[in-house]
C-alpha cells in the first residue's frame, strides 16, 4: 500500500536484490562440475585455441614464403585472427564467471583491470609525443581493444563487492573514452 514490497524492503531495494540473486544464480549453475574441473577445462580451451592460432600463423609463414605478394592469403590470415581472439573469449568470459565466486580474487583480478585500463591512456600520450616510438604497440592495443572492452564490461556485471563493482566500473569508462579519443585522433590525423 505505501510503496513497499510485501517483505517490507523498498521497490527499488528489491529490484537490487533480484538482480543480485538472478547473478548468483548464474554463478552457481555453472554446468554443474567443480571448480577444479572447470579450470582444468577452461587451461584446455585456452591451449587448444591458442596451440590452432600458433598452428595457423606457421601455416601463414609456410604459405607467405611461397607467394608473398597474395593479397585474398592476406586477408583469410586477418579473418583467421579475428576468428581465434574471438573463440578466446569464451573461455575468459567463463573464466570471470568462475572467479566471481572468489571475492579476494575477483578484486585482485578488478585491480589488475583497472590499471589495465590505465595502459592505453598512457601509450597513447607516448605516441602523441614521439610517434614513432611505439607506433605498432598502440596500434596492436587498439586491435585488441573491443575484446578488453567486452571483457570489462562482464566483468562489471559479474562484480559483487563494491570494490570490484567501483574498480571495474573505472577500468571501463578509462578503456572506453580513451579508445573513443583514440579513434577521434586517427580521424582527425593527430595520432
Amino acid at each position: 500500500m505505501n510503496g513497499q514490497e510485501p517483505s517490507g524492503t523498498p521497490p527499488e531495494a528489491a529490484a537490487v536484490q533480484r538482480g543480485n540473486e538472478s547473478r548468483l544464480a548464474i554463478l552457481r549453475s555453472s554446468i554443474g562440475l567443480s571448480e577444479r574441473v572447470q579450470f582444468g577445462l577452461i587451461a584446455l580451451a585456452y591451449a587448444l585455441v591458442l596451440g590452432h592460432w600458433m598452428f595457423a600463423i606457421h601455416l601463414d609463414n609456410v604459405w607467405s614464403a611461397a607467394d608473398p605478394a597474395d593479397d585474398m592469403r592476406s586477408l583469410a590470415v586477418d579473418f583467421s585472427h579475428l576468428l581465434h581472439a574471438c573463440s578466446l573469449m569464451i573461455p575468459t568470459l567463463w573464466l570471470i564467471l568462475l572467479t566471481a565466486k572468489f571475492e579476494r580474487v575477483y578484486t585482485a583480478y578488478s585491480r589488475f583491470l583497472f590499471w589495465l585500463s590505465v595502459t592505453l591512456p598512457v601509450l597513447m600520450a607516448v605516441c602523441v609525443a614521439s610517434p614513432s616510438l611505439f607506433a605498432d604497440a598502440l596500434v596492436a592495443r587498439l586491435m585488441v581493444t573491443p575484446f578488453i572492452l567486452v571483457g570489462m564490461a562482464f566483468s562489471r556485471w559479474m562484480a559483487r563487492s563494491d570494490l570490484s563493482k567501483r574498480l571495474t566500473f573505472r577500468a571501463l569508462v578509462i578503456e572506453g573514452a580513451a579508445f573513443g579519443a583514440s579513434v577521434a585522433l586517427f580521424l582527425t590525423g593527430v595520432l
